[in-house]
């Protein structure tokens, strides 16, 4: 099947709510009283234009039938649960231009049963708030849909944005209500309901929603470290590019058990030297694409694009859970531009999401129902994590207050280091200092570069947070002026910033 950018709710809405009308509508503007000026003149106040338009609504959907706001749908926040109320069906909203993240973070308790960030399909149709061929944001997302959709030549795309149609744009059906006479408009029926043996654990069942409810009420568990948790697995368990290797504080919790505010899933894709510099980037946006595919027809999730660049790609994943709950989340992958790694950095962590663990725990009689994901995910050793934090320690530019939980995670991780792993410390420090540089240098950080040649190297606290052992290699590789670290530190800064990148490049060249 070809892949899509568009998230399909139609099976979502068919497994919630089975062979149930579907409507579509386009901005209600509720109290909105500038609208009257402009296209609603026929309506004394706003009063009697929220009347009317709740009267139409109700002449057409009955409160089985499913309805689709497709964006700005009121202009006083206080009022949108007390108009839902009275409008029938089971709704919900693809917000619009003029709908803010009050929405996002109140949705069920205003009404709705779900949000959509961006525009959705179901079956043949496409919901969108902007026409996908018309005027829309400069987003990446945007121009993705609209190119996906200009080569659907049978499909239909619902919007509104326009309240007047000053274009007609082809396979195109404006719903804003002027358009549409004040009614909602009939797209379809979800299908009977679908049932699946060893199914997926979905983030949207009330099954889940009932356990992360009994673990972070009773059991005091943070909700949005078992989200994130959640979604990571996920996506280790599925993201299939075996030279994506994962980082970052995330993954010192699977591999140590390390907690802390993680937000985010780091990763990193080893460039090829065989290929040119446009291909590996090309591969560094699929494997973002990967994600996105992959989350993207998961119920509750929104996913967009936040950055594009040569060295990193950064993928913003918002989760609309139950009772209010707004996840927001990121996939973070960086493009290492030059070859400084060997075999022996990586291991594999085989593992489970905590939301797995907790539910084989507390709700075992029907744990077996469900499927998990579970990763067998490539991480770096726990010397080359060492050797990282090491680094951001010693020169990581401006975040000072961050230094505690850096040695917080340094005393967990020299638990882990064998003795016959320290010869090795001093060439990683070596190959991960030009890889940081190298990065930097890729993505204009001039400043973060000046700070590690300029930088005054203060190691005492970080001494103080290892074994006497590996306290004496450190005084060796930092404090010894002869040391092979600092005769490659002083070869790197012996040139100014414009000639760093040669310098580092051809020192990576020389440890092969």
């Amino acid at each position: 099947m070809e892949k899509s950018y568009f998230k399909n709710i139609y099976e979502y809405l068919s497994n919630k709510h089975p062979n149930k009308k579907v409507y579509v509508i386009s901005d209600h503007h509720f109290y909105h009283g500038k609208i009257l000026e402009y296209v609603r003149t026929n309506f004394a106040d706003v009063y009697q234009m929220n009347n009317y338009i709740i009267q139409e609504h109700n002449a057409v959907v009955t409160s089985d039938d499913i309805v689709i706001f497709l964006g700005d749908f009121c202009f006083k926040n206080s009022e949108i649960k007390n108009i839902l109320a009275k409008l029938n069906g089971i709704k919900y909203i693809v917000l619009g231009n003029h709908d803010g993240k009050f929405i996002m973070k109140k949705f069920s308790e205003l009404g709705f049963e779900d949000v959509f960030l961006y525009p959705v399909s179901f079956g043949d149709n496409y919901l969108s708030h902007y026409p996908l061929k018309g005027v829309k944001p400069e987003e990446v997302l945007y121009h993705l849909l609209e190119n996906e959709f200009s080569k659907k030549k049978e499909k239909v795309n619902y919007h509104g944005h326009e309240h007047v149609t000053y274009a007609s744009y082809e396979n195109s059906q404006n719903v804003s209500l002027e358009n549409v006479g004040y009614k909602p408009v009939f797209i379809g029926y979800t299908s009977g309901k679908l049932t699946q043996e060893d199914s997926p654990l979905i983030i949207t069942s009330d099954y889940f929603s009932n356990i992360l409810n009994f673990l972070t009420d009773s059991k005091k568990m943070n909700k949005d470290l078992l989200l994130s948790d959640f979604i990571y697995s996920y996506i280790l368990a599925n993201l299939s590019n075996p030279n994506v290797f994962y980082n970052g504080s995330y993954t010192y919790f699977i591999k140590y058990g390390l907690l802390s505010r993680f937000s985010d899933l780091d990763a990193s894709l080893i460039f090829d030297e065989n290929k040119s510099k446009k291909q590996n980037q090309e591969i560094l946006k699929a494997t973002a694409d990967e994600v996105f595919f992959l989350l993207k027809d998961l119920p509750g999730f929104n996913l967009s694009y936040l950055k594009r660049m040569p060295g990193i790609c950064l993928l913003d994943i918002f989760y609309l859970g139950k009772n209010n709950q707004l996840n927001q989340s990121y996939f973070d992958i960086n493009l290492i531009l030059e070859n400084v790694y060997r075999e022996g950095d990586f291991e594999y962590v085989i593992g489970k999401s905590t939301l797995e663990k907790m539910i084989r725990r507390y709700f075992f009689y029907d744990a077996d129902y469900y499927s998990y994901p579970s990763f067998n995910a490539k991480v770096l050793t726990s010397i080359a994590d060492f050797a990282n934090l090491t680094l951001q320690f010693l020169y990581q530019n401006g975040f000072d207050e961050k230094k505690p939980e850096i040695l917080r995670k340094i005393r967990e991780v020299v638990k882990h280091i064998k003795p016959e792993d320290y010869p090795l410390l001093e060439d990683t420090l070596i190959r991960f200092l030009i890889r940081n540089i190298l990065f930097f240098y890729s993505v204009r950080r001039t400043k973060d570069i000046d700070f590690i040649r300029k930088h005054h190297i203060k190691i005492y606290q970080l001494l103080n947070s290892v074994p006497i052992d590996l306290r004496l290699l450190l005084e060796h590789i930092f404090l010894n002026e002869q040391s092979e670290y600092n005769l490659v530190f002083n070869e790197i800064f012996k040139v100014n910033n414009k000639l760093v990148n040669s310098s580092c490049t051809e020192l990576i060249r020389a440890r092969k």
